[in-house]
């Protein structure tokens, strides 16, 4: 492949995740019809709570691992579209494994 090709291959793999995280941010219905019972003060069952608790992790999962992808990398990485600094990239890092864990331990717990 020419250098050309590779540039327009690298983008577009660099892109894809963040439209597949567009998708998955249509959670926030599931989050909104949960959190309007709990204002009006509804009981909410416990499987209800579950899926709630897995609609935020998620969320912030395809947030910070898929959409902010390589916005997160340090400048000098070569990644497309990089922006960021070690420690923005070390936090999301941190910020995708905890919820990943989280969201894992909320689907243990709803079986």
């Amino acid at each position: 492949m020419s250098a050309q090709h590779m540039n327009a291959f690298t983008k577009s793999q660099a892109s894809y995740p963040r439209l597949g995280a567009e998708c998955t941010h249509r959670v926030h219905l599931i989050i909104r019809d949960i959190s309007m019972k709990w204002h009006e003060k509804r009981s909410v069952p416990l499987p209800s709570v579950i899926l709630f608790c897995i609609s935020v992790a998620n969320w912030l999962l395809s947030l910070f691992s898929f959409f902010l992808s390589t916005w997160m990398m340090p400048r000098d990485s070569g990644a497309f579209l990089a922006a960021g600094n070690t420690q923005s990239c070390t936090a999301q890092v941190f910020i995708s494994t905890l919820t990943m864990a989280a969201s894992q331990t909320y689907y243990t717990v709803s079986l």
